[in-house]
């Protein structure tokens, strides 16, 4: 199966008890309980993860405590959290990226984007560190890596710090188009004013 998969989520995240939720648009808070209650948890994104068959897969999470998606501090939580979270991963895909750990908020507001999303935007064409015409897993984790923290000081004097937790083989997210110019259609005036439907 050649498929790759990429899951992009943006918006306002909380971790609870160590698990992560979601909070959706509609959403209306009524206190720590209505998270849980009414919030997209980690459970559920699981199971619907683990209905896509690609097996090269990239979720990326711009959400405010996001880094419990990555198990980074697994140390602290007890053997049953950590098995959750390994089983996570993997109905979930490969590669999970989030904007930030599991306490600490996601930074919106950078050239009209979260600090996170701006960064994978941008290494989607400058993240080709290898030189090979590609922009593959480990080089987007890299540079998100790197470009993250030093965006989010330069703007706003804090370090937001990624986590990411990369299970299986690299592969190609991108292939870079050829550095020659293409010519793009040009359009008559009669052509640019015709509906398009």
């Amino acid at each position: 199966m050649r498929d790759a998969f990429v899951f992009f989520l943006a918006g306002h995240g909380k971790t609870i008890d160590g698990r992560y939720y979601y909070v959706p648009q509609d959403f209306r808070y009524e206190g720590e309980q209505s998270i849980v209650d009414k919030g997209i948890d980690q459970a559920r994104l699981q199971a619907w993860f683990a209905q896509i068959p690609a097996r090269r897969s990239v979720l990326l999470f711009d959400t405010c405590e996001s880094g419990t998606l990555t198990g980074e501090k697994t140390a602290q939580r007890g053997l049953e959290r950590v098995a959750a979270l390994d089983r996570m991963t993997q109905a979930m895909g490969r590669t999970v990226l989030s904007a930030s750990t599991d306490d600490a908020p996601a930074l919106e507001g950078y050239r009209g984007h979260g600090v996170f999303t701006y960064a994978v935007l941008d290494a989607l064409g400058a993240a080709d560190t290898n030189g090979n015409g590609t922009i593959e897993v480990t080089e987007l984790a890299s540079f998100v890596d790197q470009k993250v923290p030093e965006l989010s000081y330069e703007a706003f004097r804090q370090r937001q710090v990624p986590q990411m937790k990369i299970v299986g083989s690299n592969f190609t997210l991108r292939t870079k188009s050829p550095s020659r110019r293409r010519t793009r259609p040009q359009l008559t005036l009669s052509q640019a004013s015709r509906p398009m439907w």
